[in-house]
């Protein structure tokens, strides 16, 4: 799958501008199939800025990930690369997102 990046950064003296990411997904469950469901194997959001580290995922392609592997609630998230926590965090926000109001596990919290 690819990431797109919308807004990228130009290097002087480089003839090809590198503004997409390929994204390799090992699935952890198949997803549900639907008719309201498609899920496009890319997805198109900008770099993010001023995260602290060069290569930082910006919420919405973390969000999109978790959708290809087939997340759920009550899998368990292990950022290999914690950097920024910035997928860390996407995973917190993805999980509060998708979760009922009133299901009795707000204090779990996922990750």
């Amino acid at each position: 799958m690819a990431w797109v990046k919308g807004f990228a950064a130009f290097r002087r003296n480089v003839p090809v501008a590198y503004a997409w990411e390929p994204v390799i997904v090992k699935a952890a469950r198949k997803p549900v199939v639907s008719r309201r469901l498609v899920m496009w194997d890319w997805v198109q959001e900008s770099m993010t800025l001023r995260r602290g580290l060069t290569g930082a995922k910006p919420e919405a392609v973390c969000h999109w990930a978790f959708e290809m592997v087939a997340a759920r609630l009550d899998d368990v998230l292990s950022e290999l690369f914690p950097g920024t926590g910035a997928v860390t965090e996407a995973w917190r926000t993805w999980w509060l997102k998708l979760r009922l109001p009133d299901d009795g596990t707000a204090a779990a919290g996922g990750a």
